[in-house]
């Protein structure tokens, strides 16, 4: 018996030693177990074996014609205006026309003189005459009639009445029409010869009362029935 106490006091030691082990580990609190963060998943790549389309897009032609790079250049060497303030030009005053030569040039182309030299008329009547002879084509400008009818109107005016001479006024009016050799053959009284006289006036002589008096004495004197 005394060589197994050793023994038994060993047992009993670890015994108590093992309680109190046990106790002391029933009296710590509990540790809450540590969560692990949950590993990261591996998100899936999405296949990338996608058909590309085609890159060998045909590229627009570039081989456009480009403008010569030689352009002629405008000259440059265009005449500036003058900086100098240039005076305006004075209008020139044309010449005076002069009347007779209008007459002369103008009116002698279709009759003499002597019709003209024999008549005295107002200047409304010179301008009605004038106006008369332009229709029948004589070629005058405003102001070659202007001049001639003032130069008529001065030289052969109505208030200048000479002796009319009947002759003078049948050879200057009357041959505008026709010949004299109608009235030398004609043989008529003087009424005859005043009807036929107005009938002349009628279609165109110009001949005043006072002429048309002086021509018709003239044919009843020269050429009666």
């Amino acid at each position: 018996m005394s060589k197994n106490m050793p023994t038994r006091l060993t047992a009993v030691f670890l015994v108590l030693l093992l309680g109190a082990l046990v106790v002391a580990c029933a009296m710590q609190p509990a540790v809450a177990p540590t969560t692990s963060a949950p590993a990261p998943t591996a998100t899936p790549v999405p296949p990338t074996d996608t058909p590309v389309p085609p890159t060998d897009t045909p590229v627009p032609a570039t081989d456009t014609p480009v403008p010569p790079a030689d352009t002629p250049v405008p000259p440059t060497d265009t005449p500036l205006p003058p900086t100098a303030t240039e005076a305006p030009a004075t209008a020139e005053i044309p010449p005076a026309v002069d009347g007779l030569d209008v007459l002369q040039r103008r009116c002698t182309s279709c009759h003499g003189l002597e019709n003209v030299v024999v008549a005295r008329r107002s200047e409304a009547d010179w301008g009605a005459t004038v106006q008369q002879m332009i229709g029948y084509g004589a070629e005058l400008t405003e102001g070659e009639t202007e001049a001639l009818v003032q130069y008529l109107a001065e030289t052969y005016s109505q208030e200048i009445t000479p002796a009319l001479d009947g002759e003078a006024l049948l050879k200057g009016r009357c041959t505008e029409c026709h010949s004299l050799s109608r009235v030398e053959q004609a043989r008529k009284t003087e009424a005859d010869w005043q009807k036929t006289v107005q009938r002349m006036v009628g279609t165109g002589a110009a001949l005043n009362e006072e002429e048309q008096a002086a021509v018709i004495k003239y044919l009843a004197e020269t050429y009666p029935q």
